[in-house]
């Protein structure tokens, strides 16, 4: 655990070291949530706000929608732009070769990476998240319908979206220790266009809501296949292979 630990405090280090790079990406993230929740918005509270008496199922469900692009955006962006920041600029500084000759292992090395880039990404989130729910709700909601909330929102968006998102990590990070970065990079840019629209088509175009509880077994399997999936690519992940791909 102490490796894993000097491993993900060294590449915190390096992240707070690419201080525009941060910059930028979270403020194009916070520009790309803000454009979707009013998207959303302006599609599905707004027609339903003007009605008499507004269905709270189709409130919660757009209530839902909204914090999932939310949060998924908010991980996704930031995971993808620091993952293949952190593997590009390591493996061309040689950080790489030198964490193999110390006695950390491979696999403590892929955790504290995978760790360092990860938990940022989940204040960040957790922050975004929680801003969305207030603001929206004091908008929207604080008068007559009073506040919109479901527990299942939160374990979606507070719990099985960090987790998704934590078990893709790994997995490009396997894929760019391994591999390419490059290669890495597509797979974790791809990934998320992909998975948001189908889970808000999913959402919008089905009885299944973004505020219930299969939204958030959704999610949660979607991260055990992937899981699942990265065990031949973990099982390949040692010392040679990864010099050689350097």
């Amino acid at each position: 655990m102490s490796n894993i630990a000097l491993v993900m405090k060294f590449a915190i280090k390096n992240q707070l070291r690419m201080i525009s790079t941060t910059v930028i990406t979270l403020t194009i993230t916070f520009i790309c949530v803000a454009g979707v929740i009013a998207i959303v918005a302006a599609l599905l509270l707004n027609p339903e706000m003007e009605k008499t008496v507004p269905d709270m199922s189709v409130l919660e469900n757009a209530m839902g929608i909204i914090l999932f692009c939310a949060s998924f955006i908010s991980i996704g962006i930031y995971s993808s732009v620091f993952s293949y920041q952190s593997l590009v600029r390591e493996k061309a500084g040689g950080n790489i070769q030198a964490l193999l000759a110390t006695p950390i292992s491979t696999k403590g090395m892929w955790l504290g990476k995978s760790l360092a880039v990860f938990l940022p990404g989940l204040i960040f989130t957790v922050i975004m998240s929680i801003v969305a729910f207030i603001v929206l709700n004091l908008i929207y909601f604080s008068g007559d319908t009073g506040f919109i909330f479901t527990s299942w929102m939160f374990i979606s968006n507070l719990l099985a979206v960090p987790l998704l998102y934590f078990a893709v990590t790994l997995f490009v990070h396997i894929i760019g220790l391994v591999g390419k970065p490059v290669t890495a990079n597509v797979i974790g840019q791809i990934f998320l266009p992909v998975m948001a629209n189908v889970m808000i088509q999913l959402a919008v175009r089905s009885s299944l809501g973004a505020g219930s509880w299969l939204f958030a077994v959704i999610l949660l399997g979607t991260a055990t296949v992937i899981v699942i999936g990265m065990f031949p690519a973990y099982r390949n992940m040692t010392t040679e292979r990864i010099i050689l791909s350097l």
